[in-house]
């Protein structure tokens, strides 16, 4: 049997998608690896980098010196025009996701992984949710530290009053 490799593309040239705050990196525990979008599809052996979009010119210009070999784009319709993609990872803001979402699944996109939160109302989670639905597209989103042991002691130290009142 041969293993099929899945394009992916990568929307949001960030933090999240593409480049890891190598300070924060360094801190933590190997269970927090990989970081980034990028550095997910970077090490597994089905995935293959093939796209990189954001609407910065800065964030591109970093990207493509991470990643020189990869097609970059500032916009999403020629991104999905120019590139064929079986998976898009968004690693937007919040405001610019539900629009992405959206073309994602106008341009044939049935596999998703979103950064959270996925939109800014209940309204657009909604529509999302039908429109996953009737293009029978399937989603992951960025959850799971949440999980982990570390995150529920500190989320049991903060309802203690052991860690102080917490502010914005």
């Amino acid at each position: 049997m041969t293993k099929q490799i899945l394009k992916v593309g990568i929307i949001g040239c960030g933090n999240m998608g593409l480049v890891s705050n190598l300070k924060v990196k360094s801190i933590l525990p190997k269970i927090y690896s990989p970081l980034s979008h990028a550095e997910a599809v970077n090490i597994h052996p089905n995935l293959i980098l093939v796209g990189l979009c954001d609407t910065s010119d800065l964030a591109l210009k970093n990207a493509k010196k991470i990643y020189p070999q990869v097609p970059t784009f500032k916009d999403p319709e020629k991104f999905f025009k120019e590139i064929s993609l079986d998976i898009v990872c968004i690693a937007t803001r919040t405001p610019e996701r539900f629009k992405l979402i959206k073309l994602c699944l106008k341009n044939g996109i049935k596999l998703m992984h979103l950064e959270k939160p996925l939109c800014n109302s209940l309204i657009q989670l909604k529509e999302i949710s039908k429109l996953i639905k009737k293009n029978n597209a399937h989603c992951t989103f960025g959850t799971l530290r949440r999980y982990l042991s570390t995150y529920k002691t500190a989320i049991n130290f903060l309802k203690e009053g052991m860690i102080g009142e917490l502010k914005e």
